[in-house]
């Protein structure tokens, strides 16, 4: 499923550049040391991933 997810997220126009800001956050947290903001960061991400694949699901195809 995350393969899936990761593959249509991520063909939506400028999804990668904002995957890599909000992995960064998650990182920053991390490193910070910082489990409360590493955990929102990672929920945020995946929630906004989420929404990118199913804005990009419910587009109307063409040729079918």
């Amino acid at each position: 499923r995350i393969s899936l997810l990761r593959r249509v997220s991520l063909a939506k126009p400028a999804r990668l550049d904002a995957s890599i800001t909000e992995i960064r956050a998650i990182l920053k947290a991390i490193k910070s040391r910082n489990p409360s903001a590493a955990a929102k960061a990672c929920a945020d991400h995946v929630e906004r991933a989420t929404q990118a694949a199913l804005g990009a699901a419910e587009k109307p195809r063409r040729n079918q």
